[in-house]
């Protein structure tokens, strides 16, 4: 996440969709916001109060730019919510289209084959994914694609221009069908909307 984009519309896409989209069906949240550059501690505050949650559940380091950074995933048993810069990649490399140095940067994508730090084996933890990486105009075809290709993940997906995925092991299973139910009779959202892989 850049700090430009501190406090636009689309944060307080995220609070809803944690606050009160699927609150009860998480449990103990931690958040990994991904940031791009070092952000100040009253930056930091100003996001955690967006998202209506402490300071000390958010770690404040900038993610690495580099491939290999597994030791930024690790973290506790709590759920999580991650908060890349642009979104969720399935393949574990960079987009590879333009000029050598206006490509996007590692820092800027959360990649699938990293969730395996923070969804082991057996767990019902729930992680929670912003992704801004969607075609607008053809949400449910981007979301789909992803939706294929995360297994064994389970998953559960908003398809809207930004949208979000939560998803586990078989072990969450009654976790995200309860996020889901939720998710229906917290906000009326339109059923072409949310889709899921179970």
């Amino acid at each position: 996440m850049k700090k430009r984009y501190l406090g636009d519309v689309l944060d307080f896409y995220k609070r809803w969709f944690l606050r009160e989209a699927c609150s009860s069906a998480l449990s103990e949240l931690r958040v990994l916001p991904m940031f791009t550059e070092a952000w100040l501690p009253e930056e930091i505050d100003v996001y955690a109060s967006i998202l209506g949650v402490s300071r000390g559940d958010i770690r404040s380091q900038s993610v690495p730019n580099q491939r290999d950074r597994g030791d930024y995933f690790t973290l506790g048993s709590a759920d999580v919510f991650i908060d890349p810069d642009t979104g969720l990649r399935i393949l574990h490399e960079r987009p590879s289209k333009g000029r050598r140095d206006q490509r996007p940067q590692w820092s800027e994508f959360l990649f699938l084959p990293e969730l395996r730090h923070l969804l082991l084996e057996h767990s019902d933890r729930i992680v929670v994914v912003y992704d801004q990486s969607i075609g607008r105009g053809s949400e449910r075809e981007h979301v789909e694609t992803k939706l294929r290709s995360m297994a064994p993940y389970l998953s559960v997906a908003y398809a809207a221009q930004a949208g979000m995925f939560a998803l586990g092991q078989e072990a969450a299973k009654a976790r995200l069908v309860a996020l889901r139910d939720l998710m229906v009779a917290r906000t009326d959202v339109e059923k072409r909307r949310l889709m899921y892989n179970f």
